[in-house]
């Protein structure tokens, strides 16, 4: 019997959340594969770091689990988490390092004991190690530049801010963690306590908004120049599909009453960003 310590809930709990973007839809078969193994190894990194019953020693076990296939020497089989032993395999046959995960399991350790950020620098380190290793691992499956690994980079970290801004209350609520800067919510008078109510106050909104604001900053870096380029129309068109969606979702957030939107945008909207990411991934070179 697999001894797996891994923290989890039922398939049915948590969903696969990429398969509902647009771009998700756009790429080739190939590259679907090939990235839903990241996307799961990531899931469950952030499953065990956002347990809201499981305790630090337990996620730490957790957490070793899915660090072994990326560590020196042998490791008993019965202590590799699937999720993990899948992706080293991914890795090892692309002939791509994979020290980058190590990074990814950096983040959620730090999750297991800090709790509050004081202020926006100390929060982009932290989104560093949280988004920009599983983008470049993204890129490296994609077969990026070094260049378009940059601007790609840029986006992961706009999509992550967008997640702390979203997650914000729940996060608040059953994990005691807060990743919006403290500095930002001293700065305009803003209760942390707001996060516990459904509802978002006038002080809070500024703190969001000012989140969303580096968000589109990011965008911006990702943008410049251009799409990003990719080899292959899929390609091309997936990558201007997700900086669409990325850009609405910010904006939908911004409007947001309550916590806990939803990053799935209004039929109309999909279908009108996939058309412009179809048109410029054939025609956009």
């Amino acid at each position: 019997m697999s001894s797996d310590p891994t923290p989890r809930q039922s398939a049915d709990a948590v969903p696969e959340p990429w398969v509902n973007w647009v771009a998700w839809e756009l790429l080739p078969d190939t590259a679907r594969v090939d990235l839903a193994v990241l996307f799961r190894f990531v899931a469950a990194v952030r499953a065990v770091a956002d347990h809201p019953s499981a305790g630090p020693e337990r996620k730490e076990a957790a957490l070793a689990a899915l660090a072994a296939p990326f560590a020196q020497g042998q490791t008993p089989a019965e202590t590799v988490a699937p999720e993990a032993a899948a992706l080293a395999v991914l890795l090892n046959q692309r002939g791509i390092d994979s020290h980058l995960a190590w990074q990814v399991l950096q983040a959620a350790g730090q999750d297991l004991r800090k709790t509050r950020y004081r202020d926006w620098s100390e929060l982009l380190t932290w989104c560093r190690f949280a988004a920009v290793p599983m983008a470049t691992l993204a890129s490296a499956l994609l077969g990026l530049s070094d260049n378009e690994v940059r601007r790609f980079a840029s986006l992961a970290l706009a999509l992550q801010l967008l997640e702390i801004v979203r997650r914000a209350s729940s996060q608040a609520r059953w994990l005691g963690r807060i990743y919006l800067p403290e500095r930002w919510f001293s700065e305009v008078g803003a209760d942390i306590s707001d996060l516990e109510f459904l509802r978002i106050s006038d002080p809070l909104r500024k703190v969001r908004d000012r989140a969303l604001d580096q968000a589109d900053v990011l965008l911006d870096e990702a943008s410049a120049g251009g799409a990003i380029h990719c080899d292959g129309w899929r390609l091309r068109a997936a990558a201007r599909a997700l900086l669409a969606e990325t850009r609405a979702a910010v904006g939908r957030e911004r409007r947001a009453t309550e916590h806990g939107t939803s990053m799935i945008l209004s039929a109309f909207t999909r279908r009108l960003i996939k058309a412009r990411a179809v048109w410029g991934g054939f025609f956009g070179g």
